[in-house]
């Protein structure tokens, strides 16, 4: 196995001109993905590489180290919380001591560590969420950039096939999606009331202040060629040291009149909007379609970018 992937990375490393490439899969054993290291270290391929890891306990400082002659640069972990219930829960198998210290192994090795986690698994608790962030800010130093998504829920997977275990008091989908790949929920008591979501993404606010992170595909969001390229030219913390650098504008370089940006007061105004719409549709209407979105969306304001002075 190890020498076929060898193979083909040379190929296509010489077919397209590059040196950098993402591994786009999660179950590859640590002791496998050692063993493509070190053959990588050997061919003399210099190649530079990222990956999708479970947080496992054989990611010890040895390993790590080799990973980081083999050429990886960044490891995206799924952490997934730091509930202990809840981890059991998911039937992670990986317990926050375990994920933390993977993470400094990674990091003290000098590979981006990467952290997937979630929120709003049924029955999740605020404080069960909180921890999540808690745990997050106290590795921080070893957290190149994280996501904390929602909880979403897929067909198939335990939790629609066993609702009731899981405290959901219903499971939908909607009219219109043809793939009908959407699949929503209500709990059957609230795990978490409205105040204390708001808490909760006031805390997240705070905690990613420390940090430059963007949405996919720009660099500062996960998993990505262009974050990719700039741990590799200016570190695994370097979206720690541009925390202070404005999201909405393009690195190393200061917007102008020409190229500025909406605000981004707008651009959240635009997302929240965004995200109403959806509401409506998925969990109200329980129905989607361009007309009905196009209703809704015409109700709002436009956006419009602020004038700016010509000058002379």
């Amino acid at each position: 196995m190890v020498e076929t992937v060898l193979e083909h990375l040379g190929a296509l490393s010489a077919h397209h001109g590059t040196r950098f490439f993402y591994l786009s899969q999660d179950s590859v054993a640590p002791k496998t993905l050692g063993r493509l290291a070190d053959a990588l270290a050997e061919s003399g391929l210099d190649l530079r590489w990222g990956t999708d890891l479970r947080p496992e306990a054989q990611l010890t400082p040895e390993r790590c180290a080799g990973l980081r002659r083999g050429g990886a640069v960044a490891c995206s972990l799924g952490v997934e919380s730091a509930s202990p219930r809840v981890l059991r829960l998911i039937d992670k198998g990986v317990t926050p001591a375990v994920a933390g210290k993977a993470m400094r192994n990674l990091a003290r090795a000098g590979i981006a560590a990467e952290v997937m986690c979630f929120t709003d698994f049924p029955t999740e608790t605020f404080d069960e969420a909180m921890a999540t962030l808690a745990f997050l800010a106290k590795q921080s130093a070893h957290v190149a950039a994280f996501i904390v998504g929602q909880f979403e829920l897929t067909h198939g997977s335990r939790v629609a096939r066993e609702p009731g275990h899981f405290g959901l008091h219903e499971t939908w989908t909607v009219q219109g999606d043809a793939l009908g790949t959407a699949l929503f929920f209500t709990e059957r008591k609230p795990s978490k009331h409205d105040r204390e979501r708001l808490r909760l993404e006031q805390a997240l606010d705070r905690l990613a202040s420390g940090w430059l992170l963007r949405s996919y595909p720009w660099a500062g969001s996960l998993s990505t060629a262009h974050t990719i390229f700039y741990y590799d030219h200016f570190g695994s913390g370097i979206f720690r040291d541009l925390a202070d650098q404005k999201g909405g504008q393009i690195l190393g370089k200061a917007p102008t009149q020409q190229n500025s940006p909406l605000p981004l007061a707008k651009l959240a105004q635009a997302e929240e909007s965004e995200a109403e719409i959806w509401y409506e549709l998925t969990h109200v209407r329980r129905q989607i379609s361009r007309q009905a979105y196009d209703e809704l969306a015409s109700q709002l304001p436009p956006l419009r970018r602020p004038a700016t002075r010509r000058q002379s």
